[in-house]
């Protein structure tokens, strides 16, 4: 698939989570700002951010990780994270284009014994995705 995309909001916003290990199925609540976009743990849980690369396209994929300044994982056991070391996941939202979705990049996992965090590293819109929302 040969995606486009835009960042919407490639800025950080920090501890959407931050306290004992959740609830997987409850959502959490985001600030005023991104309202619409509250997550489950398990919904991202299973859809690590790499699996963006073929489902998005390398020029798209790219392009993210370059504005969001990613670090390429080195070897087969490294995976992409964000500055904490945290993994990335992302999900996805219903865009007001029929022909485009908005991708949520998360940054969330265990950060000490029990505790528990989760980070909104950027939101993008996607166009071309027709697929994307059915192939999870």
């Amino acid at each position: 698939m040969n995606a486009t995309v835009e960042a919407l909001n490639h800025k950080r916003l920090k501890y959407v989570y931050d306290g004992l290990e959740p609830d997987w199925n409850a959502k959490i609540a985001i600030s005023s700002a991104v309202r619409d976009f509250a997550f489950s743990f398990a919904e991202i849980a299973h859809q690590q951010f790499v699996k963006l690369q073929s489902k998005l396209g390398s020029v798209a994929f790219d392009k993210i990780v370059e504005k969001q300044g990613y670090r390429i994982p080195k070897g087969e056991f490294e995976v992409f994270t964000d500055e904490g070391h945290l993994p990335l996941s992302y999900y996805l939202r219903p865009d007001n284009s029929p022909d485009a979705v908005k991708l949520v990049i998360v940054s969330m996992g265990e950060y000490q014994p029990c505790r528990y965090m989760a980070h909104i590293e950027g939101i993008w819109r996607v166009t071309g995705a027709h697929l994307l929302l059915t192939s999870r």
